[in-house]
């Protein structure tokens, strides 16, 4: 691979730049009571309206809970005054045909209380004691189930008697030991405000001001460790074994047939691509929906750089190329977080900008390890650390306590293997550009160290 291989990889380096993260497919919503509302009327087979569902699930010590429904109805109640075994049998079938939570659970009692049919259900084994406190799991999805939406208009997890919510479940309403989500019982999964897609836990405790901080946090933290490790499992261990292994052949390859083109052309290619990757998706998409990503700018301002002769002259070593590579991430970052607010496309700019600079993070390694290719010792250093870069990108794709599912995870799964091996191939310009700064203006000697030109010294690492 000589210097005119190089512009090859230079245009497949615009497919990082502009590669967009595979759209995930929504999870199915699933109701957090499979015993109110539609569900009830439509097992009952008479003609039954419910016009409020409220639930009370209260927590028990032991860890088991119990459900307390109540389903009040605006007509159909005569007929289970009538015929007390028609609600008895409704009940028994919801407790092993509804779809919904809980999982499992087993008919208490049954009655009739007015037009409201109170039905009581047990769930023996519904929580779990972490670092002593009671975490309930009822609305988490686990890093794989779909997300819930609240189909009854009032949905309350009552703790233990003398406890309290020791923690602030998303979209709940907290009240000493209650925690409390509203939805309806007849407005479908798409009703707005109704949805649980923050997946919270609720988590109880003796006494607010004791558990709150960092026994809380290691209560939430052990209740996530099993998704974690299940993510770690699916999208990092063999993805960045591949990436590893990918990145060193690409290494091998740009050792052994040291490509040597001018840093100012390579430069200019990279600042092209990179200024192809930020105009394009704004020429395509529009300002406010144009995916602007930090390994685009990250590019384009160092192809700037490497075109200048006298920056480049301040960038020959391993460590300087690195500190440059930080700055422009940190460049990169503050400019993209105007973009993203200016844009109003996304609702957390900050967020959404640090993990667009994660993406970039290989990108800024493979510099420095380009300018220490010709000393084993330190380019497998900066090799590790490549490797590490590339579990930042991993883990700004992913989040580990809540990653995707169903067919969104396996897209994800597949995009990031096929990144781990192209991804390497496409940063292969960059890999060069920082052996080529290395080497200064009168290349590199035949035993692959830098010669600095007459009556000058080379510079200290």
């Amino acid at each position: 691979m000589r210097s005119r291989a190089l512009p090859a990889l230079s245009i497949l380096l615009v497919g990082l730049l502009v590669l967009p993260v595979p759209a995930l497919a929504s999870p199915q919503p699933t109701p957090v009571c499979g015993f109110c509302g539609e569900q009830f009327a439509a097992e009952a087979g008479v003609n039954a309206t419910v016009a409020e569902s409220t639930v009370v699930v209260r927590v028990h010590g032991n860890g088991s809970v119990t459900w307390i429904v109540r389903n009040e109805l605006s007509n159909g109640s005569e007929a289970f005054h009538e015929r007390p075994e028609l609600l008895e049998a409704t009940a028994s079938g919801l407790a092993t045909g509804h779809h919904g939570l809980p999982g499992g659970a087993e008919l208490a009692s049954v009655r009739m209380d007015g037009d409201t049919a109170v039905l009581v259900y047990r769930d023996p084994d519904a929580t779990s004691r972490r670092a002593g406190l009671l975490v309930v799991d009822y609305l988490h999805d686990g890093g794989r189930e779909p997300w819930y939406y609240v189909n009854a208009d009032r949905f309350t997890i009552r703790g233990p008697e003398g406890s309290v919510v020791a923690n602030t479940p998303e979209g709940g309403a907290v009240d000493e030991r209650n925690a409390t989500w509203t939805g309806s019982s007849n407005g479908g999964p798409y009703a707005s405000g109704v949805d649980l897609e923050g997946s919270p836990y609720v988590v109880f405790g003796p006494d607010r001001s004791a558990t709150t901080g960092l026994r809380t946090a290691a209560a939430l933290g052990l209740a996530t460790l099993p998704i974690v490790v299940r993510s770690v499992e699916s999208y990092v261990l063999f993805q960045t074994a591949t990436f590893a292994a990918s990145l060193a052949a690409v290494l091998l390859v740009v050792r052994r047939w040291s490509p040597e083109p001018a840093p100012e052309r390579l430069g200019a290619a990279l600042g092209a691509l990179g200024l192809l990757g930020v105009v394009g998706p704004v020429a395509g998409q529009g300002f406010r929906l144009a995916p602007v990503s930090a390994p685009a700018a990250f590019a384009l301002a160092l192809g700037l750089l490497a075109w200048d002769g006298r920056l480049r002259e301040r960038v020959r070593t391993a460590r300087s190329q690195a500190l440059v590579a930080a700055g422009l991430l940190v460049v990169a970052f503050l400019t993209l977080v105007p973009v993203y607010v200016l844009g109003t496309r996304f609702e957390r700019p900050l967020l959404v900008a640090a993990r667009s600079v994660g993406l970039a993070v290989p990108l800024a390694v493979v510099l420095p390890l380009g300018a220490t290719l010709d000393d084993r010792p330190r380019a497998v250093r900066w090799w590790l650390t490549a490797v590490a870069g590339f579990v930042v990108l991993v883990l700004s794709m992913v989040n580990p306590a809540d990653p995707p599912t169903g067919l969104g995870g396996g897209l994800t799964t597949l995009f990031l293997l096929g990144l781990a091996l192209v991804g390497p191939l496409l940063g292969a310009p960059v890999v060069v550009l920082g052996r080529r700064l290395a080497a200064g203006p009168t290349g590199r000697g035949t035993d692959g160290t830098s010669t600095p030109a007459e009556g000058a010294t080379a510079p200290p690492e």
